[in-house]
């Protein structure tokens, strides 16, 4: 320690909650402590992160996870923060819960272009791609047909959603929100399941049903691009000959 002198110990001095125990006096080995400081067994076996890829993570945090996630819900501010978030297919459910309530706080002071873009951060990482399930789809609907549950499914299985990934920069941004592009923070586009369909069957009386529900997806994808400051084209306006 800083002031004395002899050897430091590290573990004793440093560790994390779930660092193995070492007997005294054998020689420090870096491999002994975990270098991810965003994992941490719990005492059930299983392992809690703030960001991963695996699925909705709800298993308890330890004590420190639970701080830190507390700590970078009140950076929302920071453009760094965002960009970190936007590493990951997904938040542990207690650090989205966090965020939410400072996006909720009505006399919180939070930048406008940050409150817009963890709100779009929140949205996709609350859609679960898991929840797909195209194939499930196809056997109700060859079971059951087009029935009422059955077109509902298929709205909720083919809206458009957000999918976030960090930019290809290795650096996280450096600057206020008001000079930086979004693209220099994170990195969004709008995903349009499902991807590996089959043919799909449509009867003649589900026909209109289907096609406004198509329909509304390409709206809903509409404002998703808008959000995203995303276009890929000018859609040509189309009016009468002649006319204004």
């Amino acid at each position: 320690m800083p002031g004395t002198e002899g050897e430091i110990e590290p573990l004793a001095e440093y560790k994390l909650d779930d660092d193995p125990l070492r007997p005294a006096g054998e020689p420090w080995r870096s491999d002994e402590v975990s270098d991810d400081l965003l994992l941490s067994a719990v005492r059930s076996g299983a392992l809690a992160r703030l960001g991963s890829f695996g699925g909705r993570q709800t298993v308890a945090l330890p004590d420190r996870l639970f701080a830190l996630a507390n700590w970078i819900s009140r950076t929302l501010n920071e453009p760094a923060s965002a960009w970190w978030a936007a590493g990951h297919g997904t938040l542990h459910e207690r650090l989205l819960d966090q965020i939410e309530w400072q996006l909720g706080r009505p006399n919180g002071n939070l930048d406008d272009r940050a409150r817009k873009v963890w709100s779009l951060l929140v949205e996709a990482f609350r859609h679960s791609p898991f929840d797909e399930n195209w194939y499930d789809f196809e056997r109700t609907l060859n079971r059951d047909g087009w029935i009422d549950p059955t077109v509902r499914e298929f709205e909720r299985i083919t809206t458009p959603y957000l999918k976030v990934r960090r930019p290809y920069s290795t650096l996280p941004p450096v600057g206020p929100w008001d000079e930086l592009p979004l693209g220099a923070i994170v990195s969004f586009t709008v995903k349009f399941p499902p991807e590996h369909a089959e043919k799909l069957e449509v009867t003649s009386e589900a026909l209109p049903a289907v096609t406004w529900i198509l329909c509304r997806g390409l709206q809903h994808a509409a404002g998703l691009l808008a959000d995203i400051e995303t276009r890929h084209w000018r859609t040509a306006a189309i009016s009468p000959e002649g006319a204004a």
